[in-house]
């Protein structure tokens, strides 16, 4: 998808349904051997 989508998805359900959705696949990828935790890239961009 598109990054509007994203941006829509957030104002449509509110930042804290965003944060929890994007939590949740954290851990899942994390479950999986996906993410190791060393290192975090954040991005302030609104």
């Amino acid at each position: 998808p598109d990054h509007s989508v994203l941006s829509k998805a957030r104002a449509r359900w509110g930042t804290k349904a965003f944060q929890t959705f994007f939590e949740r696949i954290v851990i899942q990828c994390a479950d999986a051997g996906l993410v190791q935790g060393r290192k975090l890239f954040m991005d302030s961009s609104d």
